[in-house]
This record gives C-alpha cells, sequence and structure tokens, in this order.
C-alpha cells in the first residue's frame, strides 16, 4: 500500500487572507513579491493539510443513515 502525501498550503498569512496567488521568486523563498512590493514582513505560520477538516459528525451521520435504511428494509 502505497501512502501518499496530501498537498499542503505555501501561503504567508496576508496573502492567505486577501486570497491572491502567493507568488514566492525563486531566489528568496521566505519572502513572497506581494509582501516585498508593499513592504512588508512576510510570515508565514505552519502549513495545514489542504481541504476540509472532516467533522466527528459526519461519521454519525453517515453510520444513522445507513441503520435507517436497514430499519426500513426489515
Amino acid at each position: 500500500m502505497t501512502v501518499t502525501k496530501q498537498p499542503r498550503r505555501h501561503a504567508c498569512n496576508r496573502c492567505r487572507t486577501h486570497k491572491p496567488r502567493c507568488e514566492r521568486s525563486r531566489g528568496n523563498l521566505d519572502v513572497c513579491d506581494r509582501c516585498v512590493r508593499s513592504r512588508l514582513t512576510c510570515v508565514s505560520s505552519p502549513t495545514l493539510p489542504m481541504g476540509r477538516l472532516r467533522s466527528i459528525h459526519t461519521k454519525h451521520r453517515y453510520s444513522r443513515k445507513s441503520y435507517e435504511k436497514q430499519s426500513n428494509i426489515d
């Protein structure tokens, strides 16, 4: 079984808030071009996996639906 790593977010905090593409030049990966142009400190919080976080209730909801289906069949 092969485990594939989920892509991670790499945008700085400012770009993540304003939702533009966070582009970093090849020579300097520590700061993004937008922060350089604005003369602001480019700060990146620890990255999180992309996508939605799964809710604990999602699992419960699906198991409940399958239980209800079985009850209707009987």
